[in-house]
Parts: C-alpha cells; structure tokens; sequence
C-alpha cells in the first residue's frame, strides 16, 4: 500500500469509534431505557461505549502500524474461528 494512499491511526479511531458509538447506542439505547430508570442506562450505556471505543482505537493503531485490514489482524489475533466470530460481529453491527 502505498504511503499516500494510507491514514494514520487516530482518523481510523475516529471512524471506528463513530460507528462503534452510534450504531449501537440507537440500537441498545431503546431497550436499555425501557428495562432500567435512566441513570442507570446512561451508565450502562457510557460504559459500553467506553469499551468499544478503547477497543476501537486499539483496532486503529494495530491497523495503522500493520497496514492490514480489520480482517486480517483479528484472523492473527483471533485465529480462523475467532475471526469468523469477529467478522459475523461486525456484519451486525455493521
């Protein structure tokens, strides 16, 4: 890849971090609202967009060091079953 064509890891944290806080707030969002009064499902919810987005900048710097896609560094990282898991996982997120 060359190096014009590529991003450093802090713009691919932003953009994995954008969907990995969005798409799952508006999906977790209604039902944790619904099941629980609302200071607890506003930590439940910054709590879990706190993780995601930790793992999410990791995702972005591995990325942006390895030059490998998210596919390939989970399969190193996961194994072949394990990157199955990770890429169904970011189907439905997705």
């Amino acid at each position: 890849m060359p190096q014009e064509k590529t991003t450093n890891w802090f713009q691919m944290g932003i953009i994995l971090w954008g969907i990995n806080v969005c798409i799952p707030a508006f999906m977790v969002g209604g039902m944790v609202a619904s099941m629980a009064r609302l200071p607890n499902a506003i930590v439940a919810i910054l709590l879990g967009s706190l993780i995601l987005t930790v793992i999410s900048i990791a995702t972005g710097i591995l990325g942006s060091r390895t030059r490998m896609s998210t596919a390939m560094s989970s399969k190193l990282t996961f194994g072949v079953y394990g990157n199955t898991l990770i890429a169904i996982l970011l189907f439905i997120g997705g």
